[in-house]
């Protein structure tokens, strides 16, 4: 961290000798709707089956990935056909381009359809006729489902022919308990209102329950991905990207970092999903979200850097491998040694040790509103106020549940850590983390100062998003 706003410094991770850099394993099924009102979307995927799986051939190559594709689809109770399994789970995928160049619109009565009981059939690993879907046992798995209508929820043992009724959560819970991720592509028409459609109104007789948003509580809960709104030009595109996403999302290398790293935010990415033959090192870009090149901070000063040392595991698709050992690495983070003002961003008021104790107030240029930061271990520091005649002058936690001024100690409820959380034109903004309570800050709320759970930054859809007037953030006006 600078004062321009800039960090991104590369760490190179050397992997034990006995680390063993494993190849993703991915299996990827193609199931679809196959009634009537389909039929523009499963012509645009006959037409371009080939497209489809050479791009994903070629993400799983970039990812070093091994992936075996399978194929079906699915109709409803009043057809011939509920659920055909075409295609089970093999490397090749030449059988699974010629299945989807078999696929065929027809049939369909109501509206919705019986992709649950498709849906059930392969978390269950079966075709319905002794038959297996192929499933291996240490690979991702992953469906890419595509239809136009919800699911008919429930259906009857009766017309299943199983023991029991399926029910959305039925097929979740067995969906999740197999670790399958499921990608939805939903297409709307006319008269078709997609997979998030009500299925009450569009229901069989024998069904007529459940509610709307069946695929996108599916995807939610499965790790998987949720494209609504498509018309039949899109899917191909849609299925094309998703897959490629996911299969990247789920593959290659990671770090995972112990709290007192991962409290900085950090993020970091492979140069390569996996290390040239032979090599036992993998270069990850490390950046700091709070960063930002425009950002010229005021009332701060040139912070030098010191060393942060700590332990991250290597992770191949997201998950432990067999070797579990726990590589030290060394990130640099700015040593803010010195004495400040300490102000809140909700009021630009400050830090103040009062004669009744530690409050929020409006600037009184005086001692007991400065604060000198001692640095301590693992990036941490005492929170010491400048009022030399007061006994009780360093900030201190109660517990989890709030902080009081106290005389000096050597307990770690005096220890508090500094984390960036973002940057504007008027210089840094951090919350004040206890140093060995995982995301827990100080704020100041209702005319009082607190110690909760952090919650001043989101991270959706890739990117931290900074309250910049939050009560748990805090500015250091250098002094």
């Amino acid at each position: 961290m600078t004062n321009k706003g800039s960090y991104s410094p590369k760490v190179t991770v050397t992997a034990p000798d006995d680390f063993k850099f494993e190849r993703a394993k991915f299996d990827i099924y193609f199931l679809a709707d196959n009634t009537g009102s389909m039929g523009p979307s499963i012509d645009a995927v006959n037409k371009r089956a080939n497209d489809i799986l050479s791009e994903l051939r070629n993400r799983a190559k970039q990812v070093n990935a091994d992936v075996h594709y399978g194929v079906g689809f699915y109709r409803d109770f009043s057809e011939s056909v509920v659920f055909k399994h075409q295609q089970s789970l093999v490397e090749d995928s030449d059988p699974a381009v010629k299945a989807l160049a078999d696929w065929s619109a027809s049939g369909g009565g109501k509206i919705a359809e019986a992709q649950f009981f498709a849906l059930h059939q392969l978390a269950e690993d079966t075709d319905g006729k002794g038959g297996k879907i192929g499933w291996r046992d240490d690979a991702k798995r992953i469906v890419i489902w595509l239809g136009d209508a919800p699911a008919n929820d429930p259906i009857p043992k009766e017309k299943s022919g199983l023991a029991d009724d399926i029910t959305e959560q039925v097929v979740t819970d067995r969906l999740t308990d197999r670790g399958i991720s499921v990608i939805a592509i939903s297409v709307v028409g006319d008269t078709n209102p997609g997979l998030n459609g009500d299925p009450v109104k569009n229901a069989e007789p024998y069904a007529g329950k459940g509610e709307p948003g069946q695929a996108t509580r599916i995807t939610t809960a499965t790790g998987g991905t949720m494209a609504d709104n498509l018309k039949a030009s899109d899917v191909v595109d849609r299925i094309i990207d998703l897959g490629k996403e996911q299969i990247s999302k789920m593959a290659g290398l990671s770090l995972k970092a112990e709290p007192k790293l991962a409290r900085f935010n950090v993020t970091a990415t492979p140069d390569s999903a996996i290390p040239p033959t032979g090599s036992r090192q993998v270069n990850f870009n490390v950046n700091l979200p709070f960063t930002s090149e425009n950002a010229t901070p005021a009332k701060t000063r040139e912070w030098p850097y010191r060393a942060l040392t700590g332990a991250v595991e290597l992770l191949i698709g997201g998950k432990q491998t067999k070797n579990k050992k726990k590589i030290v690495v060394e990130l640099r983070q700015a040593d803010l040694s010195g004495t400040y003002e300490i102000q809140n961003a909700s009021n630009d008021h400050l830090l103040d040790l009062t004669v009744n104790g530690l409050n929020v107030t409006p600037d009184q240029d005086q001692d007991h509103q400065r604060w000198t930061l001692v640095p301590i271990k693992d990036g941490g520091y005492l929170l010491e106020n400048n009022n030399r005649s007061a006994e009780n002058r360093y900030v201190a936690r109660i517990r989890r549940q709030g902080i009081k001024a106290a005389p000096h100690g050597t307990g770690d409820e005096l220890q508090w850590v500094f984390v960036p959380e973002g940057v504007d034109s008027r210089g840094y903004l951090f919350s004040i983390q206890p140093l060995g309570v995982w995301k827990t800050a100080i704020g100041f709320s209702g005319g009082k100062l607190t110690l909760g759970e952090y919650v001043g930054t989101n991270y959706t859809g890739g990117k931290f998003q900074v309250d910049h007037e939050h009560y748990q953030l805090w500015r250091l006006n250098a002094l």
